[in-house]
């Protein structure tokens, strides 16, 4: 199932080696195989084909991403450096749910040499296969924010509730199947200033339930993040309080929106020493979550840096606000409609972007090679004039939450570098589970080369049995047909030549034809995106669990996301987006 990220090229080449060989084997055989004289070497040519192309969907795939100390990597060891763009439209709550759109955006986004996109709402009851295939066919990961336009800790009345619970776990489960679902926001810039850090608890509170819910459910360690406000008075204090303390409730990715490196700036103009200074000692990876400039001309300098020989020794890479063009001015690129649908134009700043993610290609420090030396730091206490959170206080609690309720849904096993035990579950049947993983870096590091060379052996084994089948189907069509032909020839000479008015041959184009039934269906392009998706798993939850629970408390009105009569701008998310009218960087 897993490809080397140094063999999806080579197998991108294989498949329009095989789709141009497919276009041109049709002309061929439209050419040379009309009415009688199709030959069998072109009908065991489709059936070659017809076989060929679904094995060739079997390896395509996108390596999981897994933390280790202050770094991200794929399952071939390989460091994780994000070169990502956000994704959102104004008026559309979830963009992953228009699968011909992605497939589009997909392909600009790849050849913009991105390699992760950020999703600020999607809604966790709706099926995203269609979109994360998209995504992934393009090896683009899919960061995914949890809080919604009417499920957020709001900053200035802040709770922790059953229902948010329900809505953000929902989304765990809509997404945790895919390998291509980076991380999970669990909270965008609630924390703003020295007054806004007495919410810092109630995130805390559902980094805890969440983690405690992704556990039991058995699904791999897809990071819990937090993306912060660029306040230099209290970022460095929200970083360490959220990664401090108890384990099970510390994050596991932590993000800045920065804004302050814009047009002729530079990295002291911008206080990027200021950025390096504070998080170089942090215990776990760090990104520029959002990072922007809507000046006339843009540079992209700052993306540059963040990418570049300094950064790439604390930062694991930086997300472009934003992608589509709107009012704000910071776009890329710009749709022919208002609804964001269709072709977009690429504008200059896609183009001045896409030559500084050519340009900068960090390698990063391979896997078995990293031994992590930073630990967690401590926790902000209220002496510090900037935080009034007083050390290491507990969120609060959900009446009524049992996590040991939750139903196992899954046999992966979790990649904690520092787990202590393995410990042994239920599956929804009463069968053994293994949620948990106690092997030692050097044990985790043979069972992960001797998993990656058993994936291989199985890929190679997969290719050998369809190229074996393709082989035995072809000689056999081939013989069949000869026979066949031999004997209407013999019919033909018996019967002075009147047989072959009366056959009615029908071949492969035909519908049906001797040797490769219906090969002709198969024939047709295959899409990458349309490759063999996940059955994503549904969460079982109680009865209250609704799609009125879902989707939020209260009649109707413009807070509740999912209507289908109301059209909601993720910007009255707090914090969510840059509004229109407000520039970024600061307290927004």
């Amino acid at each position: 199932m897993l490809i080397e990220r140094r063999a999806e090229s080579g197998s991108s080449v294989i498949q329009s080696a095989i789709g141009q060989n497919q276009r041109t084997g049709r002309r061929g055989l439209a050419l040379t195989m009309s009415g009688r004289s199709r030959t069998a070497t072109g009908r065991a040519f489709a059936c070659c084909l017809a076989f060929l192309m679904p094995c060739l969907t079997l390896v395509e795939a996108i390596s999981p991403i897994s933390v280790k100390g202050a770094k991200l990597y794929d399952e071939e060891g390989s460091q994780l450096f994000i070169k990502g763009v956000t994704y959102a439209f104004s008026y559309i709550v979830d963009p992953l749910l228009d699968t011909s759109q992605c497939q589009i955006d997909a392909g600009l986004i790849k050849d913009l040499g991105a390699n992760t996109i950020r999703v600020y709402t999607v809604d966790g009851s709706q099926n995203h296969d269609g979109c994360m295939q998209a995504f992934r066919s393009q090896g683009i990961y899919v960061w995914v924010d949890l809080p919604s336009p009417s499920m957020s800790i709001n900053r200035i009345n802040p709770e922790w509730t059953m229902q948010m619970f329900y809505n953000w776990s929902a989304t765990i489960d809509a997404f945790a199947g895919y390998d291509n679902t980076l991380a999970f926001t669990v909270g965008n810039e609630v924390i703003v200033d020295t007054d806004t850090s007495l919410v810092a608890p109630y995130v805390k509170a559902a980094v805890r339930d969440l983690k405690a819910f992704r556990e039991q459910r058995g699904y791999r360690a897809i990071p819990l993040a937090y993306t912060a406000n660029d306040s230099v008075f209290v970022r460095k204090a929200t970083a360490e309080y959220f990664a401090c303390g108890d384990p099970s409730e510390a994050i596991e990715l932590f993000g800045v929106n920065v804004y302050s490196w814009c047009g002729q700036s530079d990295y002291y103009k911008s206080k990027f020493d200021e950025l390096y200074e504070e998080f170089q000692d942090m215990n776990i990876p760090l990104a520029f979550s959002e990072t922007g400039c809507n000046s006339e001309e843009r540079k992209f300098s700052e993306v540059a840096a963040m990418l570049g020989p300094v950064f790439q020794a604390v930062f694991s890479g930086s997300v472009v606000y934003t992608r589509a063009q709107e009012d704000n001015a910071y776009g890329i690129v710009k749709y022919p409609e208002s609804r964001r649908v269709g072709f977009p134009t690429t504008l200059r700043d896609y183009n001045a972007l896409s030559t500084v993610f050519a340009s900068v290609n960090p390698s990063g420090t391979p896997r078995a090679e990293y031994t992590p030396s930073n630990t967690a730091p401590a926790c902000p206490t209220s002496a510090k004039s900037e935080w009034l959170v007083a050390g290491d206080v507990s969120g609060p609690t959900i009446s009524g939450l049992d996590i040991d309720t939750v139903t196992a849904r899954t046999t992966i096993i979790s990649k904690t570098d520092d787990a202590t035990g393995i410990t042994a579950g239920t599956g929804p049947n009463g069968e053994p589970l293994i949620t948990g993983s106690s092997l030692s870096d050097d044990s985790r590091g043979q069972l992960e080369l001797a998993a990656h060379a058993i994936t291989t052996g199985a890929i190679v084994g997969i290719v050998v049995s369809c190229v074996g089948a393709v082989v035995f189907a072809a000689l056999a069509a081939f013989i069949i047909i000869r026979k066949r032909r031999r004997a209407r020839q013999q019919q033909q000479h018996r019967e002075g030549g009147q047989a072959g008015e009366k056959a009615g041959f029908t071949g492969p184009y035909g519908g049906g034809g001797d040797g490769c039934a219906g090969a002709a269906e198969n024939l047709k392009p295959v899409l990458a995106a349309d490759s063999v998706g996940y059955v994503t798993p549904r969460q079982e939850l109680p009865a209250e669990h609704t799609t009125a629970a879902y989707q939020g408390y209260g009649p109707p009105g413009p807070y509740s996301p999912y209507s289908d009569s109301q059209h909601v701008t993720p910007m009255e998310m707090e914090g969510s987006l840059v509004p229109p009218h407000q520039p970024p960087g600061g307290n927004r």
